[in-house]
């Protein structure tokens, strides 16, 4: 049974086969030579017009990526901003919980300024 019905496809093929040759043999005749150049005409168009949308996907793509690069940089600097912001606001804190008045506020910062200037003068010591 097996060996019938796998002859069977095999002929199938075959014959399919052979009517697509004689297909293509029609079509390059003389007769059938006019269908096989509309063919071709019509393969051109579809070419040609699948080159100008790749053209232009290519163009898109390219501003894109443009587009990428300069979204990606200011979310860069935006991040850097907010850093700095964080520090600022950090920088506030301390600077409250030192201090209950204005005036002690300015007391604290200029000892805290002078506390970082031994601290340099000290590294610099231990440098040489």
């Amino acid at each position: 049974m097996y060996k019938k019905t796998y002859v069977q496809q095999s002929k199938r093929k075959v014959s399919k086969k052979n009517i697509n040759f004689v297909k293509i043999w029609q079509m390059t005749t003389s007769n059938g030579s006019q269908a096989l150049l509309n063919t071709l005409e019509i393969l051109k168009g579809k070419i040609d017009s699948l080159v100008a949308r790749n053209e232009s996907l290519l163009l898109r793509n390219s501003s894109l990526e443009e587009e990428n690069r300069d979204l990606r940089k200011k979310t860069e600097e935006a991040y850097a901003e907010r850093d700095r912001a964080r520090l600022d606001a950090e920088f506030l804190a301390v600077s409250h919980k030192l201090a209950n008045d204005a005036d002690d506020l300015v007391a604290a910062r200029r000892h805290i300024a002078g506390l970082i200037r031994n601290i340099d003068r000290c590294l610099e010591i231990l440098k040489e």
